[in-house]
């Protein structure tokens, strides 16, 4: 039986409850980067699989100018720059020469191509001096940087030379907590290689298991832990998928040189984050990809008897391609906005029409 008392202290609880605080979200001016990953750049090799490895070039150089015309405030590159540095690290200065045509900083982090070769490449020698040009002056192939007040860009460094499995030791791990407890209260998206969730069929056994960061659940118990953290950007799946756990944002976005050779854009404020899909502008070389895609040995790994459904995997949906990503408390993934300027368009033509 409930009396006047319980009544009365159940109200007083719940009106307490309600007064709790909540959380501010964290101001900063609103942003835009790009994330381009496995460009694979290499001269003097022919395709390799489902790798448009002699048009490499070809799709960064264009992507650069598609890049330039979005007018981004920065630029990451999400490992797999190359496809291995090459001899007196060839591929990678090529790699270099070619996006200083960018008009916006850049950075990057390293994927297993990068790390990779009959002579396995030293980090530090090869990068380093790549980050601290940039200001990042780390002595690790890990890094952090704040491009705007309150907010923070981590990348880690999950790469295992000549793997496909991508790993993150505990001295990185021990440094990624401590980053984060350094900075808490800022905006923080983090880069890593390899996904921190792989997304299905990666998510399963033999063979998808084989291209997994093995030791993916303790990072994402580091990083779940701090509210600050609101997305992780990877790569090296090759396809576009967008998952949530925890109010973190996990995306993994397509190749540069493998179908359906994709960037991404986000663009950020305190309240969402949406981000925009863009195929680099050469019909024919996607076509391309798309026919060695789906005669792939990956395609028939994915479905022996329609290996034709692997372009739906890379592809991802419309909401994996192009969405907003709600920075509530609870969070959610949207449709994107419909474009202004289309809208516009068209009342301009029907106001025509009346007239």
């Amino acid at each position: 039986m409930i009396t006047r008392r319980n009544l009365i202290a159940g109200l007083t609880s719940l009106a307490f409850v309600r007064l709790l605080p909540v959380k501010a979200k964290t101001q900063f001016e609103p942003f835009s980067f790009v994330h381009v990953c496995d460009t694979h750049l290499t001269t003097g090799q022919p395709d390799s699989g489902y790798k448009l490895l002699q048009e490499s070039q070809l799709f960064l150089q264009e992507s650069i100018k598609a890049i330039n015309g979005l007018n981004p405030d920065f630029v990451i590159f999400g490992g797999d720059q190359v496809e291995q540095p090459g001899i007196n690290d060839a591929n990678w200065q090529l790699f270099v020469d070619l996006v200083q045509g960018l008009n916006a900083p850049w950075s990057f982090v390293l994927g297993e191509q990068d790390a990779s070769g009959r002579m396995i490449p030293d980090k530090m020698r090869c990068y380093g001096p790549d980050w601290k040009g940039k200001g990042i002056t780390t002595n690790t192939s890990y890094w952090s940087l704040s491009p705007v007040p309150n907010v923070l860009f981590i990348g880690l460094d999950s790469s295992v030379p000549n793997s496909n499995t991508g790993e993150i030791g505990h001295t990185q791990l021990d440094w990624l907590k401590a980053e984060l407890e350094a900075n808490k209260g800022k905006f923080t998206i983090v880069f890593c290689h390899h996904p921190l969730l792989p997304p299905a069929p990666y998510d399963g056994g033999p063979p998808w298991d084989e291209f997994i960061l093995s030791n993916g659940a303790d990072v994402r118990e580091i990083i779940g832990a701090y509210d600050d953290v609101k997305m992780v950007v990877s790569g090296h799946l090759y396809l576009n998928k967008v998952q949530q756990e925890r109010n973190i944002y996990h995306v993994s976005c397509a190749a540069m040189d493998i179908y359906p050779c994709q960037f991404k854009l986000f663009k950020v404020t305190p309240d969402s984050i949406s981000m925009e899909s863009i195929t680099v502008n050469f019909p024919a070389l996607v076509k391309k990809g798309f026919k060695s895609m789906v005669s792939s040995n990956l395609a028939y790994k994915y479905d022996q008897r329609r290996p034709s459904r692997i372009i739906d995997l890379v592809e991802g949906s419309k909401e994996d391609q192009n969405c907003t990503l709600s920075l509530g408390q609870s969070g959610s993934i949207l449709p994107p906005a419909p474009k202004k300027k289309k809208a516009l368009r068209k009342s301009k033509e029907k106001t025509e029409h009346k007239k």
